[in-house]
């Protein structure tokens, strides 16, 4: 019965495809408010076909759901086009993808932006997404930067964040809105924020966020206590009555922001966080402070947070190791604005930066190798990109015309790693630890490795680089290596490969290029299986 003041200029086949037109256009429905959404990560599209709670509104017309990346290997945005009077709006929108995903799909630039045929300057764009959001940088692989979209952007609404940052903030040629969960879902310094909806205006080129207050969400305070900063503190019991008067003067301050009068109810009962750093104090029971506050506080039974800061490590306390700069860690918290731990890509590429490059792994591709093990719980991403890296560089010996003896190996590898002091078999074999050099000095035939191998890893069979161990133990030697092969097992699969040769028909004698060829690949792969991974050192 209401009409609507506004029309939708677009392709809706593209916009809609499942329903091919906006819902309010549809004679047999009456819509008077239209609603346009994109999905979360709570209603993600799933199972077989790819359905989401929102496709199931979306058939019944209560909803316009739009935004649905059916390749998130390649997406393309088509925006809804909405005109009403001389104000041009383009609705772009992405709903929820997995965040590590996303982020690859868009470093590998296989996002597009389509916008509208004519006119284009003339359209207000604005961006609807529900992801998790990286400020500054862009080596989070589960988040996305915001150096990552488009500059012809003039608002991006930004969903997923907790934090309520409901007026506009300028970055890197853009607004951004972040309205934030409507209720705290956890006890966080991000959800004791003030929550607000908001009404996004738009006029031509020009808009305005009239935000609004939500009154009835249960309230939540949340302050930060040190106690070696808190003067005449005693014993447990003065420590417990100055937390317990922290809590009371702040539901004071609760009970004047809110205007609540007389004891709190189940649904004006607060949320109350305390973060204690009780450094050269007596830990005490959160659960037994709380007991006071049992209808009073929503959460009685943590209130507190009790944490203290570790001793640091002394410089050349460690083993035989020279140990990093005391407040190394320190600087690199420092250097984030949110006060958060850096990332681990960070911290690994500073250390390696510090104990200095390697020769066959690179430090920014092991760094972000370490981070998916750590991150993304990637048990093989280490192991994956040492083979990744092996088979380049045993490809680059291979299509070496000039490499066609050991010798010639173990001199390529030798002008990467230059030893000095060391002979022949030094070079080739020395970072395998004391006992197999001892073997190769006393035998005077070729070389022999013999190492255990966990039986989960018999079947798989590995090319090992050469790699620079003087910093590890031999005993800690076994705890990185899964499998060397030695010579005596290649000579046998060689008596074997001869013998099936034999028995087979008779074939078309081999170019001398191929022999020589198989020759130069086979002595690369005896020199490759007595060589430790360089990532197993690190």
């Amino acid at each position: 019965d209401d009409p609507i003041h506004f029309e939708v200029v677009s392709d809706q086949s593209i916009n809609f495809p499942d329903t091919a037109c906006v819902n309010y256009e549809d004679p047999n429905y009456n819509i008077g408010l239209p609603v346009f959404s994109i999905h979360g990560n709570h209603d993600d599209p799933t199972g077989v076909g790819g359905f989401s709670a929102l496709d199931i509104l979306d058939r019944c017309k209560f909803v316009n759901y739009f935004g649905k990346a059916s390749n998130v290997n390649d997406i393309k945005l088509y925006p809804i086009l909405i005109r009403k009077g001389s104000t041009k709006l383009a609705l772009y929108g992405l709903g929820s993808v997995r965040d590590e995903r996303l982020h690859r799909t868009f470093q590998s630039k296989k996002v597009q932006w389509i916008r509208a045929s004519e006119d284009k300057e003339d359209f207000f764009n604005l961006f609807v997404l529900h992801q998790n959001r990286s400020r500054r940088n862009q080596y989070y692989k589960n988040s996305i930067s915001e150096a990552m979209l488009p500059e012809f952007l003039d608002v991006v609404l930004w969903g997923h964040e907790h934090e309520c940052l409901i007026d506009p903030v300028e970055s890197i040629g853009k607004n951004y809105i972040a309205p934030g969960s409507s209720v705290a879902t956890s006890l966080s310094s991000g959800e004791a924020v003030p929550k607000h909806v908001g009404i996004l205006e738009i006029k031509g080129d020009q808009y305005r966020m009239i935000k609004r207050k939500l009154k009835t969400v249960r309230p939540f305070k949340m302050q930060d206590v040190v106690l070696s900063q808190v003067g005449s503190l005693g014993d447990e019991e003065d420590v417990i009555t100055f937390l317990e008067e922290k809590v009371e003067h702040i539901l004071e301050d609760i009970r004047e922001e809110y205007k609540i009068e007389g004891p709190f109810t189940r649904e004006t009962m607060p949320l109350v966080r305390l973060r204690v750093d009780y450094t050269g104090f007596k830990k005490i029971s959160p659960m037994r402070f709380g007991q006071k506050f049992v209808g009073k506080v929503a959460n009685h039974d943590d209130i507190l947070l009790l944490h203290r800061k570790a001793a640091k490590r002394k410089a050349g306390s460690g083993k035989g190791k020279e140990a990093l700069p005391e407040n190394e860690f320190d600087n690199l918290l420092l250097s984030r604005e949110d006060g958060k731990a850096p990332p681990i890509h960070d911290l690994v590429n500073k250390h390696l930066n510090i104990v200095g490059s390697m020769s066959i792994l690179r430090n920014s591709k092991m760094a972000e190798a370490v981070q998916k093990f750590v991150e993304k719980t990637e048990k093989d991403a280490i192991l994956d990109y040492f083979e990744s890296a092996l088979q380049d560089r045993k490809k680059e010996l291979i299509d070496d015309p000039g490499i066609i003896s050991r010798q010639d190996i173990n001199d390529a590898v030798a002008s990467q790693m230059p030893v000095e002091g060391e002979d022949e078999n030094d070079i080739a074999i020395g970072n395998l630890g004391g006992d197999a050099k001892e073997d190769v000095e006393d035998s005077g035939s070729k070389p022999s490795a013999s190492m255990s191998v966990p039986p989960s890893k018999m079947k798989r069979k590995r090319k090992i680089q050469s790699v620079d161990l003087s910093g590890i133990s031999s005993d800690s030697e076994s705890d990185y290596v899964e499998e060397v092969d030695s010579f005596e097992f290649e000579e046998s699969q060689a008596k074997k490969s001869r013998a099936k040769r034999a028995r087979a028909p008779t074939r078309k004698k081999a170019s001398a290029k191929g022999k020589e060829n198989r020759r130069r690949q086979g002595s690369i792969r005896q020199y490759m299986s007595l060589s430790m991974t360089e990532s197993q050192a690190t």
